[in-house]
């Protein structure tokens, strides 16, 4: 162990759309956030002060390490895994952990023995044989860390001339000092667990590989995006859990015009993110959907204003949306639609769509007088929708 005041760590792994390397570089994110005023980048090699793990554990919030309790373990190597990085970090605790929660708890618990790391770390990712191992590992079965999230894509379909990988799978090991960083990755990311049809899904944010090249590259201050990002994940959490019918572009939406009040109040001139479904599926997990979410600060910040209000979470649109039984529901369908072009694809026709589709959904219920509250709703909202429009 070295008692070096620095820890160097080698940026070899590629950022890209791989769930283990997005944790990975999510994980390094976070770190260069907490040590944004001492870490310097020099020929791909991240320096980070050697105490830069145990305060990024120490610090870790409780409320949130409670909400990743919904992140379970699975599989047969995961407690084995688990035991071996708390042996290899001299942890001593003997209850089984079920939840990378429960580990997060337990690292934070124990914080002070994370300054004793390898003064240099590389995250380069190599294949062994039937492995891909990332970070220094001499040996897989002393060293190596294989966690069933971080085996999500399991390298099918890896291929060279000199490997015949097509059809195969590959385990992938980690080095503990990449599980702690990818662990921080997990930390900083996740979103939420939902259950639909009998399955379970879980949901992760993370900065996008771009902009991730693009702090490393130029040593860009990361403070304003993870502000944005973790505001974005709460607020994600509201849409996520509503479990709309059509909740990808309705959370697309609401992303953006969030987005739009949350960068005018910051230095950052856009936010790229990307949303990531991850089913579990008995012992596996499946990466299901990828999202990119990229938005750039407009300059009309009354409208976005307006426009946040009117399709908020616990708004009478997006209720009335999770019953496709209501008379409406096409109407509303339609005027999301409509928003959708407009907020996402910059097409003002959208939002004359949305104001035509929403005047339909107020004649539809206007002489119900079940209805009453909700048609004096549609037509407050379509007169701020008007104001919009002269707006523009």
């Amino acid at each position: 162990m070295s008692e070096s005041q620095t820890i160097e760590i080698k940026l070899a792994i590629p950022p890209n759309n791989t769930l283990t390397n997005l944790l990975i570089c999510e994980g390094l994110l976070y770190l260069i956030n907490l040590s944004t005023s001492s870490i310097t980048v020099e020929n791909s090699t991240l320096i980070i002060p050697n105490k830069a793990f145990s305060k990024a554990y120490s610090e870790l919030d409780d409320n949130r390490i409670e909400r990743i309790k919904q992140l379970s373990t699975v599989g047969k190597n995961d407690a084995p895994s688990i035991n071996l990085l708390q042996e290899m970090l001299n942890i001593r605790h003997r209850n089984k952990i079920n939840t990378y929660g429960e580990l997060l708890h337990i690292l934070k618990e124990h914080a002070e023995v994370l300054t004793n790391l390898s003064n240099k770390i590389d995250l380069s990712s190599s294949l062994r044989g039937k492995d891909v191992t990332i970070g220094e590992i001499k040996d897989t079965k002393k060293e190596g860390l294989t966690l069933q999230l971080f085996k999500t894509e399991r390298y099918t379909g890896l291929t060279s001339t000199e490997y015949n990988y097509t059809n195969k799978q590959l385990t992938t090991y980690l080095s503990k000092e990449a599980m702690l960083i990818a662990l921080l990755g997990i930390y900083s990311s996740f979103i939420t667990r939902v259950s639909e049809n009998k399955k379970i899904y879980y949901y992760f944010l993370f900065i996008s590989p771009d902009e991730i090249n693009e702090v490393i590259a130029t040593k860009t201050d990361t403070r304003d995006r993870f502000l944005i990002k973790d505001q974005l994940k709460d607020f994600l959490e509201q849409i996520i859990r509503k479990r709309f019918s059509e909740e990808l572009i309705i959370a697309e939406i609401l992303v953006n015009t969030r987005l739009q009040e949350l960068l005018s109040n910051q230095s950052v001139e856009y936010v790229s993110t990307l949303l990531l479904k991850v089913a579990q599926e008995g012992n596996t997990y499946k990466t299901y959907e990828i999202i990119p979410l990229t938005v750039y600060r407009r300059k009309e910040r009354e409208i976005f204003k307006i426009l946040n209000n009117i399709i908020h979470p616990d708004g009478i649109i997006l209720k009335r949306l999770q019953r496709n039984e209501n008379v409406e529901y096409n109407n509303l369908l339609s005027a999301i639609y409509g928003l959708y072009r407009f907020v996402v694809l910059d097409d003002k026709q959208g939002l004359m769509v949305m104001l035509r589709e929403l005047h339909n959904a107020y004649v539809k219920i206007r002489n119900d007088e079940k209805s009453r509250y909700h048609s004096r709703v549609y037509y407050e909202l379509i007169r701020e929708i008007s104001n919009v429009e002269r707006l523009l």
